[in-house]
């Protein structure tokens, strides 16, 4: 009896492994297809050779995202994302396994924005970095100069006392964030 007892504690043991094994397989499998649909979206988004200097931008020739990837994208959030705003990928500038750093136009006939936007596997937004600006008046204008994991931004504005330019150093670390260096 006690030897019947014992197996069929075991077996209850052992299918009760089981489940739960089987359990957090099928949790890993969703997160995995999440993560596997998100990159999917920059599957066609080319990779750029860095050091790239980032002082002029086009839409032409590009094809903008859709109201469903600017939703899933987050692009609706950033600063100035009124609905006349446009969005196009630029480039992708670095892919780790913690994040990826997409650049995307944000362009309208009198002002463009790019965002240096990094994303967790899954799609969460990490952080952003305006990395470009420039507006039809040309009183104001950013560029700069990005690295794989560093961008070096010129902020300029232009008024009464003259021409005014700010030099900035970013560095992107490990968890996808950007840090102010300079």
């Amino acid at each position: 009896m006690r030897l019947l007892t014992f197996v069929f504690l075991l077996m209850l043991s052992v299918s009760s492994l089981a489940c739960k094994q089987e359990t957090k397989k099928t949790d890993t499998s969703q997160s995995s297809q999440q993560t596997s649909d998100f990159e999917k979206i920059f599957t066609s988004i080319p990779v750029k050779e860095t050091p790239w200097v980032l002082d002029q931008v086009s839409s032409s020739g590009l094809t903008s995202f859709n109201q469903d990837l600017v939703k899933t994208l987050k692009l609706n959030q950033l600063p100035s994302a009124a609905e006349q705003f446009k969005y196009y990928p630029l480039g992708i500038l670095e892919k780790t396994k913690n994040y990826i750093s997409v650049l995307i136009l944000q362009d309208y006939t009198e002002e463009s924005y790019v965002w240096l936007i990094n994303y967790s596997p899954s799609g969460e937004l990490l952080d952003k970095l305006k990395v470009y600006y420039d507006n039809s008046e040309g009183s104001v204008w950013t560029n700069a100069k990005l690295e794989a994991n560093n961008i070096v931004l010129n902020e300029n504005t232009i008024a009464e006392e003259g021409e005014q330019s700010t030099l900035s150093l970013y560095h992107i670390n490990e968890k996808g964030k950007f840090e102010k260096e300079l």
